[in-house]
This record gives C-alpha cells, structure tokens and sequence, in this order.
C-alpha cells in the first residue's frame, strides 16, 4: 500500500500526514529508472543493469570485492552500455575466497551520481563483523529551497539516516554507504541549513 487513509500504524510506505516511512526510499530506490543488480550464480557474482528510460545508458563500471574496513579492494573496471528499456548483464566477476563476513561485493557507475551502487552481501546483515564507521557532513546551498547534504563514510555504514530539522525533507535516507564513498543528498528546506543542524548516523549491528 502506497498511503494511510487515517492515522495507525499500518503496512504503507507514506503515513496519513504525507511523511514518508523508512521503507518508502527503500521502494524509490528499487524502483529507480536505470538500476544496478547483482545476483551470485555458483561462483560468479552477475552485474545486471535494468534501463527503463529511453535512452541508452553507457559509462564506466566499477566493482569487485572490498573488506567492510575499506582495505584490500580487488576493483576491476570496464566500459559498457545498456540499451533503452532493456534489462542487460554488462560483467561477471568470480566471487573469490574473500570472508564473507568481513567483504562485500559491489559495482557502480564511475562519475555517476544518478545510479546507486549496488551491494551483495553473502550472509545475512547481522554477521557482519562491522566496525563504527566515522561518518561526514558537508552542508552546500543548492538553490532556492535546496540544499545538499554530502555524507562520507571510513567503512561500511548501513542504513545512514540524516536527522534533519523539522520540515526538511530529504531525497534519500536510510541508505549504505561503502568504504570511502561520499553521497550527495539533497534537501529540501525554506529555512537555513548549516552542518550544525544535521547529523548522520547509521546502524552498527
């Protein structure tokens, strides 16, 4: 269900006062016109790319396996494109021995601020052996109304959640960052934004 049609808590993405749920970015994401997709079959790790616009999507893919930590990336990158309105594998990459504890694997768009990584985790979140990351924020105006809010991470953060002065109303939240990546999000907000009034902060399990 899309919206609440009276106050409670039920099963929607968007509650009766029009804020959005956490699930509500999680829906947004998956349903982002063009997408990143990784699946293991056996040993391989599948990088899919799902193109729902009209035009073709081309660009430089970066992925491979990373410690949650940051440390002893095996990157690889290549050229690829992906026709319009169409659903394309553009690499495979053998998973390798890495602990899968401790490693993620991902692909992303190098340059490409538009496409969300994509992460496959080979056991389920709560055996990750993660670490507090030590998490940034950048505060710039972005417009009338706008702002952007660019959030780093040292290690691997899950779920990064900016707690925002009421009002201010976010494009992404609650999403994972890998080791090193910097995110812009933008914000929406008729008062001013300063880094004084933002915080990030993400789940450690």
């Amino acid at each position: 269900m899309y919206a609440d049609c009276w106050g409670e808590v039920g099963w929607t993405i968007v509650d009766y006062y029009l804020r959005r749920k956490i699930s509500w970015y999680f829906v947004r994401r998956a349903l982002s016109p063009v997408r990143l997709i990784l699946r293991q079959q056996g040993d391989d790790v599948i990088v899919t790319m799902a193109n729902d616009t009209q035009q073709k999507f081309a660009g430089t893919l970066v992925y491979g396996r990373m410690a949650l930590d940051g440390s002893g990336q095996q990157l690889r990158l290549k050229q690829f494109h992906c026709p319009a309105l169409e659903r394309k594998v553009i690499a495979s990459f053998k998973r390798g021995a890495g602990d899968p504890t401790q490693h993620l694997w991902a692909a992303r768009v190098q340059g490409e601020t538009t496409v969300w990584p994509a992460i496959l985790r080979a056991v389920d979140l709560r055996d990750l052996k993660m670490k507090a990351p030590k998490l940034s924020v950048k505060v710039v105006k972005g417009g009338k109304g706008l702002w952007r809010v660019r959030v780093g991470s040292d290690v691997f953060a899950h779920a990064v959640h900016l707690d925002l002065p009421a009002g201010a109303v976010p494009q992404d939240d609650y999403f994972d960052l890998l080791p090193g990546e910097t995110r812009d999000v933008r914000v929406a907000c008729d008062g001013t934004l300063t880094p004084k009034d933002v915080t990030a902060t993400s789940v450690v399990l």
